[in-house]
């Protein structure tokens, strides 16, 4: 009977598996001008830029977009490094919400000198929920020049032209008949790898074709991972997940012009599991998460505000899933230490070649100038580690080859290491580029150490080449770890 009264009003519910709704973006440009605070003095410079002898909130501008929208954020390009928050409420006028306060930032961004570096800086994106205009203020600061002002609206929840009455019908019918659903559904964990259930860029309704560039990857791999969290609402439900993520997605590309979405992974207060940037979840892909940092690091971004706020249970498990498979595909230890290499930038605290000793898992404010991932969520990093450590055991940490090549006139060799989380009998097999075995050698015990001298179990030499060194170890229980794997080069 509730179909029949809903087919005669025209406002049928939405099928089950019904296709993701499209993702619209508008921009408004602000003349810069216009933010000028009263009563300041500013200097004019080139392209309508303006810079304050001291730094002060902007003047309170009402921006009304020509959609409705669900996310918005503010770019603008700027010479200088100072961090620019803005205080935002959305609404309509007379009837705005609080305002809240969020943190620009400029630490959250590529490496300089990347495909993904387009100069613009920016806030996080903010959820909006259903809104048609917003109210902003900027936290203009001192002697920085500020141009190309520009609010970002995007929607990804297919309601950007106003609803009529009759889709405010079969809305609330549906949600009557219980008929609003996930649009997507987490795929079950594989147990061999102990990767996480994920939820898939197609799950989620990524448009590949709105990505600008890439994907590149780090030669030398995964050393690290980054926490971050996305500052936004901590209410949201179950259902607006992917148009969140969408929403960051569309405002990352189409705002701040990045290749794609700046974290390799997002994880929701639910403890779902969302990939990232494309290019392969267990592939080395360079993000746009930690400017400087982003090459051989993995950035974890956890969909909310944790700044006084705690993470749920959910989620912080979901970490400690995620980490513990990600890091154990990269080999690495995650309560071990990284060594990194800054690729500079204006907002993170160390110069272009310096080198870093962090953690393995890091919060972004060990990097950046940021307080990302905020307070609260920072102080779980050390029983995130820990779990992430424990977990999926046995495994093969930190394999290495003292040289990548090796030359038979010279009679070189070359040493393979690693170190196990417990004694384990272990093999390093050395196979040709057709995968026919050519040495192996065996041992026992918490190190890996063998050295090849680019002969066969015979005695021969191998032809010049790149060799596979294959590492595999098991317990005495015949647990295994996962294998890793190291080439070497064999010159004339």
């Amino acid at each position: 009977m509730g179909v029949l009264v809903a087919a005669v009003l025209g406002v049928l519910p939405p099928a089950v598996g019904t296709a993701t709704p499209s993702t619209v973006v508008r921009k408004v440009a602000l003349e810069t001008a216009s933010l000028v605070p009263p009563r300041a003095a500013p200097a004019l410079g080139p392209g309508g830029s303006i810079r304050l002898a001291r730094p002060a909130w902007s003047a309170r501008r009402v921006v009304c977009a020509p959609i409705r929208f669900t996310t918005l954020g503010v770019v603008w390009r700027q010479e200088g490094g100072e961090e620019i928050p803005a205080r935002v409420a959305v609404g309509a006028p007379g009837r705005f919400g609080a305002m809240i306060e969020v943190e620009g930032e400029p630490a959250e961004a590529p490496d300089p000198g990347t495909p993904d570096d387009a100069g613009l800086q920016g806030t996080p994106p903010v959820w909006a929920g259903e809104a048609r205009c917003a109210r902003l203020r900027l936290g203009l600061p001192e002697e920085d020049a500020i141009r190309d002002v520009r609010v970002v609206f995007v929607n990804t929840s297919g309601t950007a032209t106003a609803p009529t009455l009759l889709d405010r019908a079969g809305d609330l019918l549906a949600r009557a008949w219980g008929m609003v659903t996930e649009p997507f559904a987490a795929r079950g964990a594989d147990a061999a790898s102990a990767q996480p259930a994920l939820i898939t860029r197609a799950e989620w309704g990524a448009k590949e074709k709105l990505r600008r560039c890439g994907p590149d990857y780090a030669e030398d791999g995964v050393k690290m991972a980054y926490v971050h969290h996305t500052v936004n609402s901590n209410s949201y439900a179950a259902s607006r997940s992917d148009d969140l993520i969408r929403g960051i997605y569309a405002y990352h590309v189409q705002g701040r012009h990045f290749c794609d979405i700046a974290y390799n992974f997002l994880i929701d207060r639910f403890g779902r599991i969302f990939e990232g940037r494309f290019g392969g979840i267990d592939q080395p892909v360079i993000g746009a998460h930690a400017m400087g940092f982003n090459t051989g690091s993995t950035g974890v971004a956890a969909l909310g505000t944790f700044t006084s706020a705690t993470a749920p249970r959910k989620m912080l498990r979901a970490f400690k899933r995620l980490l513990a498979w990600r890091l154990d595909v990269a080999h690495v230890r995650p309560t071990g230490k990284a060594v990194m290499i800054s690729a500079g930038g204006s907002a993170q605290k160390f110069k272009k070649g310096q080198q870093v000793t962090l953690p393995v898992i890091s919060g972004h404010r060990h990097t950046g100038h940021t307080t990302c991932p905020g307070s609260a969520l920072f102080r779980k990093l050390g029983p995130i580690r820990l779990a992430a450590d424990a977990r999926g055991l046995p495994k093969i940490w930190s394999p290495a080859r003292s040289v990548e090549a090796i030359s038979l006139w010279q009679a070189q060799t070359v040493q393979l290491t690693a170190t196990m989380s417990e004694p384990m009998s272990w093999t390093v097999a050395i196979t040709d580029a057709l995968g026919a075995p050519v040495r192996e050698f065996a041992g026992a015990g918490a190190l890996v150490d063998a050295t090849w001298d680019g002969k066969r179990s015979d005695g021969t030499p191998v032809a010049p080449g790149t060799y596979t060194a294959t590492i595999r170890a098991r317990t005495t229980a015949g647990a295994q770890a996962r294998e890793a794997v190291l080439a070497v080069v064999v010159n004339p």
